[in-house]
């Protein structure tokens, strides 16, 4: 009889840490921004559930001014979709359906429904009163089956930039950056008259997502950035040296 007592209680401690388990992150979960919400029979990383986030002009946002930001999510397969978002400056209010976290983070506080593929949010972020850095969203999203079972989910991570309506933005060709071949299947080159080893090069979606690539100072004043992986369509870099931002289009096409 006593070992019946003690599996019965075995089950149901399980059956009551599964349940905060599941509850907990159907309503919402933080400190998964950056790295997503993986393994340890967690949810899995998948490229089938992708993200976008809108609301600051491209011009840039203007210190003290509230942007309403909508935060879309898509997935075909799944029935519900949650996310986990900070931003490293600025302030945000929630708003119907998630929780705030401090003034930087925000999560979903029920699962949304995806419907014709999507869920979405809506939230206000507040820029900051001074200042004129990049503002960087971190967001890590995640698609469901809505069974209570984490294996068959799939999550995917990524940051959006927004930068200053007073950040001198210059483009590349009015310097002495060149940027090469355009269009290009495997690589492109970089190069300047002076080094480039400490500058900032990063490629951008033409809706503003950063997109992951290996990128190789082969010199001090030249680097290439692998582009096998992206998928055909117009993109654009970004590259900061100096304090001053540059950009140049190109456009990926097929290998």
């Amino acid at each position: 009889m006593k070992n019946i007592k003690s599996n019965v209680l075995y089950i149901l401690s399980l059956l009551a840490i599964s349940y905060i388990v599941f509850s907990s992150n159907s309503a919402g979960i933080t400190g998964r921004s950056v790295t997503g919400c993986g393994g340890n029979g967690c949810h899995q990383a998948s490229g089938n559930t992708t993200m976008n986030l809108t609301g600051i002009p491209i011009s840039g946002y203007k210190n003290d001014s509230t942007y309403t930001m909508t935060l879309t999510i898509s997935n075909a397969q799944k029935l519900k979709a949650g996310f986990d978002l900070t931003v490293n400056r600025g302030s945000i209010t929630a708003s119907a359906g998630t929780n705030l976290s401090g003034p930087k983070e925000l999560s979903h506080s029920v699962p949304a429904t995806i419907t014709a593929g999507t869920a979405t949010w809506t939230f206000d972020w507040k820029a900051p009163s001074t200042g004129d850095s990049s503002v960087l969203f971190f967001v890590a999203a995640n698609a469901v089956d809505n069974n209570t079972h984490p294996s068959n989910d799939e999550f995917d991570t990524n940051n959006f930039l927004f930068e200053s309506a007073s950040t001198p933005v210059h483009d590349i060709t009015t310097t002495t950056i060149q940027v090469y071949p355009n269009p290009a299947s495997q690589q492109l080159t970089i190069t300047d008259q002076t080094a480039l080893d400490n500058s900032s090069i990063q490629v951008y979606s033409s809706i503003g997502i950063q997109q992951s690539i290996e990128i190789h100072a082969t010199a001090t004043n030249r680097s290439t950035l692998d582009i096998r992986r992206l998928a055909n369509g117009p993109y654009f870099i970004r590259l900061e040296k100096n304090k001053r931002f540059y950009y140049h289009p190109f456009v990926k096409l097929q290998i």
